[in-house]
């Protein structure tokens, strides 16, 4: 019996242990059912569109050298790529007729001016002693007009045979300097044309000789962007065979569009000492359509569905709410908004797209 009754109060009290248990519930932590989002204010800022086009450095002063004259080149001592001074020879033509033209006329100027200096002394020397002789009654006044004329008339014959052939000789020497084609600055021979043996032509250039120093970049522009350039304006040029961005200034802007292709040629003047050669490919950012004192904001930021540009902005209950909005510039990720947003809003830039109007976020990073 004692036995019996033991196991009994020994299931009792297992069964109100069991019931005890069954009857308490644990408390469970509310689920959080918030967006995880990034945001920042909405500010204001300066903003430009960026323009980006390509074209090739070039020399500012570059001189195409024609020859003068039509002969065939004896010399072209000069290269691509030789530094010249201003005068140095690029070319010599055969002139050798033309200088035995000239030597033989400068010896007859030379014989002419000697006989007729002779003449003219014989005259001179006579007409003194004939006035001498006049003076004391020897000779008549008939002798010495006569003599006077004929000084006048041999000196006005001399000047006439000497000026003529003065004239001539200058004709040749200027003919003969034009055989030597020389350069008209200081630079760098970046084209060679002549060659010996070849006949020059006034009408093809014997070399090209660029001026150091001064560089530029050539380019064109399209029709919707040559209204918004001027001269004076800067411009980033980007040379990546020196790895260098420099700041040029626009010198030249054609008003007048290639009938072809219908663009604009635009060139930019680089600093001295930017380090680029002719020849070099350099990229060009034009910025124009300033807007000051502009809503930006983070491009990726925005949303679209159809036609509607939206944003997400963060309440102070932590509420996001959803923002149709009108966009201006768009630059290097980012976008002017003229519509929607004063400033000032806490925009969500990340995880927009998994939130609907009114939701709860929660700010991280």
């Amino acid at each position: 019996m004692k036995k019996t009754f033991a196991c009994a109060a020994l299931s009792a009290v297992l069964l109100l242990s069991l019931a005890a248990g069954c009857g308490s519930t644990a408390p469970s932590e509310s689920e959080d059912n918030s967006t995880p989002v990034e945001v920042q204010t909405v500010a204001r800022g300066d903003m430009v569109t960026e323009n980006m086009v390509t074209g090739k450095v070039v020399s500012g002063n570059e001189s195409s050298v024609y020859p003068m004259m039509s002969a065939e080149y004896t010399q072209v001592p000069v290269e691509v790529g030789d530094q010249v001074k201003a005068g140095d020879v690029l070319a010599r033509l055969d002139v050798g007729a033309y200088q035995q033209q000239l030597s033989a006329l400068t010896a007859s100027y030379n014989s002419t001016q000697e006989s007729f200096n002779a003449q003219i002394s014989l005259l001179e020397r006579q007409l003194s002693d004939t006035q001498a002789l006049y003076e004391i009654g020897a000779a008549s006044q008939m002798s010495v007009t006569t003599l006077e004329s004929q000084l006048t008339t041999t000196r006005a014959s001399a000047s006439a045979q000497l000026n003529s052939l003065s004239t001539q000789i200058a004709t040749l020497s200027d003919t003969v300097r034009k055989g030597v084609v020389t350069a008209p600055h200081d630079g760098t021979v970046t084209v060679v044309n002549a060659k010996v043996g070849s006949m020059a032509s006034p009408g093809s250039a014997a070399a090209v000789v660029a001026e150091d120093g001064y560089l530029q970049v050539e380019t064109s522009v399209s029709e919707s962007l040559a209204p918004k350039l001027a001269i004076g304006d800067k411009a980033d040029v980007t040379i990546s065979a020196i790895g260098k961005t420099v700041e040029g200034v626009i010198s030249e802007a054609d008003p007048a569009g290639n009938a072809v292709n219908a663009l604009f040629s635009v060139t930019i003047d680089l600093p001295a000492d930017c380090g680029a050669t002719s020849g070099m490919s350099a990229n060009i950012t034009f910025y124009t359509d300033p807007a000051d004192n502009a809503i930006i904001i983070p491009t990726d930021a925005i949303l679209t569905s159809g036609n509607e540009q939206f944003v997400y902005v963060v309440d102070s209950e932590n509420l996001a709410h959803r923002v149709v909005i009108e966009t201006g510039l768009n630059n290097a990720g980012s976008t002017e908004v003229t519509g929607g947003l004063k400033g000032g809003e806490t925009l969500v830039t990340s995880g927009q797209a998994y939130l609907t109007e009114g939701c709860t976020v929660r700010v991280v990073g």
